[in-house]
């Protein structure tokens, strides 16, 4: 129903939030919305999940994150870009939070002018690039 759908995206949302989840947790979570984006368009905040991926997109590198954690790479191409950086935690957020946001633009819940805005306005343009 509409109502479960908009608890779960608010639960989603509030452990992103929560700066001591673990990255398992947070990876879980970004592909949960990835998963969603083709159903939730009418539940969904945009303003809220770019609030949120601004948070993980700028966490310094000395961010801790639980070690050891089984690391759930996103599907398919996707994978082969982060497979680089499977060993650094933030790294992998970020990719996984970006390959999430191109998810949810696809699937009609984020504007790509919107997006391109987000991304210009925090100088993201340096996650556009390919990995080198």
């Amino acid at each position: 129903s509409n109502d479960s759908l908009q608890k779960l995206i608010a639960s989603l949302l509030h452990v992103l939030n929560q700066p001591n989840s673990s990255q398992s947790v947070v990876l879980l979570s970004l592909q949960l919305f990835g998963v969603l984006a083709p159903i939730i368009r009418e539940t969904f905040s945009s303003t809220s999940f770019l609030l949120v991926a601004e948070k993980l997109l700028s966490r310094e590198k000395s961010y801790s994150m639980e070690r050891n954690s089984t690391i759930l790479k996103p599907p398919g191409q996707f994978s082969k870009e982060c497979d680089d950086y499977q060993n650094d935690d933030l790294t992998n957020i970020q990719c996984c939070c970006l390959v999430t946001i191109s998810k949810l633009v696809l699937g009609g819940c984020l504007q790509v002018d919107c997006v391109k805005e987000w991304l210009e306005k925090h100088n993201y343009n340096q996650f556009l690039k390919s990995p080198s």
